[in-house]
């Protein structure tokens, strides 16, 4: 990849325009809309049409879940909302950032596989490509002898391995 950034050429190139449905859950729509208003600059987007036809913008829906949660009436999930907002916009890709904010599973156990497999079937009966921005772990880890472990970058994703195992690509991206 960084021969890519150096190069400046794509590491995954784009052949034609896409419709991106970005759901955030963090940055709310005005400082959603600065970060898409600063990528479409940088990456020359105009050209393509206007910013409106290429991103349509999500932000901080309630309970947007790749499950349904407890107590949740069938076909009125948080599960149900989230595939009926995706339906409604039939988009190329779909960006969930954070990842946290869309399930309510320990990340650190097995049953993380629960919000993910649910992504899977979400993609192939809706037919988009979903980028899934997770933040790394924090916490550094010591050996007995208080030596500090040195995690490569598949080990830095916080949670269960189920993640990085379900993932297609993974990219660590550091500031």
């Amino acid at each position: 990849i960084r021969h890519h950034a150096r190069q400046q050429s794509p590491y995954f190139p784009v052949h034609q325009p896409a419709k991106v449905l970005y759901i955030d859950t963090e940055l709310g729509w005005q400082g959603c809309h600065e970060r898409m208003l600063a990528f479409a600059e940088r990456h020359e987007l105009a050209k393509l049409g206007s910013l409106g036809d290429i991103f349509t913008l999500v932000t901080q829906v309630p309970k947007l879940k790749l499950h349904p949660l407890k107590g949740e009436k069938e076909g009125e999930t948080s599960y149900d909302r989230l595939k009926n907002i995706i339906a409604e916009r039939s988009p190329d890709v779909v960006v969930f950032d954070p990842l946290i904010e869309f399930h309510r599973v320990d990340e650190n156990s097995s049953q993380f596989h629960i919000p993910l497999s649910n992504l899977s079937m979400l993609q192939s009966e809706l037919g988009f490509v979903a980028i899934v921005l997770h933040h790394a772990s924090g916490k550094d880890l010591y050996t007995q002898m208080g030596r500090k472990v040195v995690k490569d970058d598949i080990d830095k994703a916080r949670g269960h391995s189920s993640l990085v195992g379900w993932a297609d690509t993974v990219l660590v991206i550091e500031r």
